[in-house]
């Protein structure tokens, strides 16, 4: 099988990441095999050399599959760091939009006659009721 030049670039395997077409990658192309046993008779080779060539191949392999795991997870990795900062954001708007819905209620209750001790008094008293609902039906 004749192998084309390294240069040019028509003839290197594509990768595509994920499910964006446009994200494609260029391997290098690499020949497989040692040096050593590229090209000649394997029975031709002491048993020490095999050994050793398919180490190398192996290794070689595996470093291969690191830096293609590496390059699939990376964006993968980035959209989630992103969301679970967005997702954190979300939550501390949540408990500050709650909190001030509890001073609402408690202002509500003023306006509606009661002294305002009283109606922050409820609006306590209520929330730490529905906290030992909540934790009770929690086991």
């Amino acid at each position: 099988m004749r192998q084309p030049p390294a240069t040019d670039i028509e003839f290197l395997p594509r990768l595509t990441v994920g499910r964006n077409p446009s994200l494609v990658f260029v391997l290098a192309w690499r020949s497989v095999g040692s040096r050593l046993t590229r090209g000649a008779d394997v029975a031709d080779l002491a048993v020490g050399d095999i050994i050793k060539n398919i180490t190398d191949d192996v290794k070689l392999l595996v470093q291969d599959q690191i830096e293609l795991a590496k390059t699939e997870l990376m964006p993968a990795a980035k959209l989630g760091g992103t969301g679970a900062g967005l997702f954190g954001a979300a939550g501390y708007f949540a408990i500050s939009a709650t909190i001030i819905l509890y001073f609402a209620a408690a202002f509500g209750l003023v306006a509606a006659g009661l002294a305002a001790w009283l109606a922050f008094l409820i609006v306590g008293a209520a929330l730490l009721l529905l906290a030992g609902i909540l934790a009770g039906s929690a086991t």
